[in-house]
């Protein structure tokens, strides 16, 4: 599982990039009468650029199980109940 501050830093660069991303001057390179299957290349960046933060944002997100140890490269480890069965 990531780390509170691990977490904390993607969304800090995840912002720093959306900053980025809909920053006038970049948005201006793509404001021009070129159209992509009927589709201005501004609408087209906008989009693609906000689907692209928000898939982002879900990744940095993400957890794992509380059941998985990170450690062991996916393999689950067993309830404490079982272990203590096996040993009993």
């Amino acid at each position: 599982m990531l780390t509170p501050n691990r977490t904390h830093e993607r969304l800090v660069a995840l912002f720093l990039l959306g900053a980025l991303l809909f920053t006038p001057p970049l948005i201006a390179l793509f404001n021009n009468a070129t159209s992509i299957l009927g589709l201005p290349m501004l609408y087209l960046y906008l989009f693609g650029a906000w689907a692209a933060v928000i898939a982002l944002a879900g990744l940095a997100m993400e957890r794992t199980p509380p059941d998985v140890d990170p450690a062991n490269a996916g393999q689950t480890t067993p309830p404490v109940t079982e272990i203590k069965k096996a040993e009993g």
